[in-house]
């Protein structure tokens, strides 16, 4: 699911902060596209915090769905525990689990600690 909003109202600043995103990945023989924005507004909003409004904020000002990251990031966390369970990623990881050791360590997902740092 898209998590960028297009309400009729704000549909150009909509799409100018959708915009900005896509501008953000580009490289080389690399243009904006949709799906670098998405990655570039995800990976964005999961450097905030998750304590206090600051990823509220950030969702309400660049036309984001609060709800649709927040599964995309469930749902990253529940396929790495399906890959470690088949074994193609270590042993053991848990989604809960690495949910917990992203907000205690950095505030994020936890998906890349838990592949690049190993899982304590």
């Amino acid at each position: 699911r898209n998590p960028f909003l297009a309400p009729l109202e704000s549909r150009e600043e909509a799409h100018k902060a959708k915009r900005k995103f896509a501008d953000k990945m580009v490289v080389d023989s690399v243009g904006p596209s949709d799906h670098m924005a998405v990655l570039a507004a995800y990976r964005e909003w999961d450097s905030l915090s998750p304590q206090g409004d600051e990823r509220y904020e950030f969702c309400r000002s660049n036309f984001l769905s609060i709800k649709t990251l927040q599964g995309m990031a469930e749902l990253k966390r529940s396929l790495l525990e399906t890959l470690s369970e088949a074994g193609f990623v270590r042993r053991g990881l848990r989604a809960k689990d690495v949910l917990w050791t992203g907000r205690r360590r950095d505030g994020s997902d936890g998906v890349l600690l838990a592949l690049a740092q190993g899982f304590t």
